[in-house]
């Protein structure tokens, strides 16, 4: 993989065994990719990404507006979050009984015992595990018999930089809480997406062929995945 700039935007290129050029930004980290041809010359690549360069600044405008909405986000009573891709209004009831997090129709219902010093962020995702934890053991079900592989264990946490990750030789899969603010087939694209790393570790065009074969319509998944739509 090589670098080049483009308006002083590092853009990382690879030359690989595919047909079509693909540019892509990864919205968690903000980083450019370009995949290529094998044979395509670098006068080439240089041209295409200066007539790409006003997508390219667009595209990283609205990855930094997502992540100052995401430090921005509030938690006081009335606020908008997401579960599964539907919007709820948080209700926040201080000086309740006990400190609990739960969903009561179109709202998620906050509850802060009284005199409690309580983190809302982490309370919140406290919510969102609970909910992953509901529905991954029969998705992660469904993904393997697709996919034909089996992951031996699968685990959550918040992560920054990535929706899912992979430990090939341990056949461990890591899937980030936020997915859960996002819609369902999400979470079945990011599995599927890190199940299909089982047969083919890198992002080459094997690896892209199998995930147009078990979900056929993962780039539409992926570019909903990546959006401002849901928090």
């Amino acid at each position: 993989m090589q670098t080049v700039k483009i308006d002083n935007i590092e853009v990382f290129v690879s030359k690989k065994a595919i047909k079509k050029i693909y540019l892509k930004i990864r919205h968690l980290d903000k980083k450019v990719f370009l995949s290529v041809p094998l044979r395509t010359p670098n006068n080439f690549i240089l041209k295409f990404l200066e007539s790409k360069k006003d997508w390219i600044h667009t595209k990283l405008k609205e990855c930094i507006n997502n992540e100052n909405f995401i430090k921005n986000e509030s938690y006081e009573d009335n606020s908008t979050h997401y579960l599964w891709g539907m919007a709820y209004t948080l209700d926040v009831v201080v000086n309740s009984y006990r400190t609990d997090i739960f969903v009561d129709g179109q709202k998620i219902v906050m509850q802060i015992a009284k005199n409690a010093d309580v983190d809302r962020a982490k309370l919140l995702q406290k919510l969102y595990k609970k909910e992953l934890d509901s529905v991954l053991p029969k998705i992660v079900e469904h993904c393997e018999n697709i996919v034909g592989v089996k992951c031996n264990e699968f685990h959550i946490k918040n992560m920054k930089t990535r929706w899912g990750s992979c430990n090939v030789l341990k056949k461990r899969i890591w899937l980030n809480l936020q997915l859960a603010k996002k819609p369902p087939k999400c979470l079945s694209y990011v599995v599927t997406h890190e199940l299909v790393h089982l047969l083919e570790a890198s992002h080459n065009a094997r690896f892209h062929a199998l995930m147009d074969k078990f979900y056929p319509n993962w780039r539409l998944v992926k570019d909903d995945l990546n959006s401002q739509n849901y928090g």
